[in-house]
């Protein structure tokens, strides 16, 4: 869902009368047909070039043929056209229609909106220049275009949106729409960043801590993360909590990291949840707790992380911070299995050979154990190895 704030004067002034047809542009004096045009409240008509120039010599308010006093045009259509979208949008949650096939009057009104954003774009309104960016990423009123969507982000961003700075940031990364690059990458990150958006605090921060299209620097990615962090973004308080768990651009501090850890995991980072689980268990940072270790693992495995659902599964065979189950074990780490984790897998395959929390099966164990060695896991391929010795699978 499109979401966009900027206050706007509320007094917009009387709706446009019907249009006064003349056949040229009375600012230029060509004739009107031969480029987009807008209507002006008085009901004058021009090119809407004509109006975008006149706009950056300062004449904004007045009607350029009779002096007329004028609402604020670009942001009327504007957020006309975001009531048309909006209303469209929640009939797609409710999933009382599609985007890949609206009603009529829906796709009417879906090709209006494009047109007053184009038109209020074409006048240098930024939000409409961005939302039009959004369009063309989505697919939504036009066709999916990459280099469309680069090319309206860009005339935002030119103009300080953030958003728009951040997504082309993306793009530069990605290499969507434009060529692939970096150094223009941290460069819209960070004009972002420098107006306080979150996630290009982010991203500028992995730049730094990687030297991916900057210098290398853990002390900027430190900075970077922190703002974010302050913010209660949790991917850069999870970052943060790494750095000090390391001791990247900061004195380590397994305390520090645990403080920075449950900050995420509180927030219902899947990462953090499993990290903090971690280190109850080992006692890094905090005092030993098995109930505490199962407690973030499940948090964390209930998300599908499968790391958690492995260690829980641990847990769970040998009754350490919750009930011993075998049956538990086997199901957490068959989830992990079947994510790929390759310790996870032999579990499996050694739970399935004698029978333990599972019905036996040597068939079933032979391919759980082929799936660890296959990823390199030595004991897996040496249990395979003895159930064809053994003659019981093929």
């Amino acid at each position: 869902m499109l979401q966009h704030q900027i206050h706007v004067d509320s007094s917009v002034g009387n709706p446009p009368k019907e249009p006064i047809v003349v056949g040229e542009c009375s600012i230029c004096l060509d004739p009107l047909a031969d480029a987009s045009t807008t209507t002006l409240a008085c009901a004058h008509a021009f090119h809407v070039r004509c109006v975008s120039k006149l706009r950056k010599l300062g004449v904004q308010q007045v009607c350029p043929l009779c002096r007329m006093p004028l609402p604020p045009r670009p942001v009327k259509l504007y957020f006309e056209a975001l009531s048309r979208y909006m209303a469209i949008d929640r009939l797609v949650s409710l999933g009382e229609a599609s985007w890949s096939s609206l009603s009529a009057s829906a796709q009417q009104d879906l090709d209006t909106a494009i047109q007053e954003w184009r038109a209020a774009a074409d006048e240098e309104y930024a939000p409409a220049q961005f939302v039009l960016g959004v369009m063309h990423m989505l697919g939504h009123g036009v066709a999916q275009n990459d280099l469309q969507t680069a090319r309206w982000y860009r005339k935002a961003a030119d103009q300080g949106v953030d958003q728009a700075q951040f997504q082309l940031g993306l793009a530069f990364q990605c290499g969507h729409g434009v060529a692939r690059s970096d150094k223009e990458a941290a460069k819209w990150y960070r004009k972002a960043a420098e107006q306080g958006y979150v996630m290009a605090q982010v991203n500028l921060g992995v730049f730094f801590s990687t030297g991916q299209g900057v210098a290398k620097s853990n002390k900027e990615a430190i900075r970077w993360f922190k703002k974010a962090a302050d913010q209660g973004e949790p991917q850069a308080q999870q970052n943060l909590g790494k750095m000090f768990a390391q001791g990247h651009g900061v004195i380590r501090s397994s305390v520090k990291a645990f403080e920075w850890f449950k900050k995420a995991a509180e927030q219902g980072f899947a990462e953090a949840q499993m990290v903090l689980g971690y280190m109850f268990d080992r006692g890094d940072g905090v005092a030993q707790s098995d109930e505490e270790a199962a407690h973030w693992y499940k948090k964390a495995a209930e998300q599908g992380q499968k790391q958690a659902q492995y260690r829980l599964g641990l847990l769970s065979y040998s009754g350490r911070g919750v009930p011993q189950c075998k049956v538990a074990a086997a199901q957490w780490f068959k989830k992990a299995a079947e994510q790929g984790d390759a310790d996870s897998q032999f579990y499996v395959g050694a739970m399935l050979a004698v029978g333990s929390g599972v019905e036996q099966s040597y068939a079933e164990a032979a391919h759980w154990f082929k799936r660890a060695a296959d990823q390199g896991h030595a004991e897996a391929a040496e249990k395979l190895a003895l159930l064809r010795t053994a003659g019981t699978v093929p």
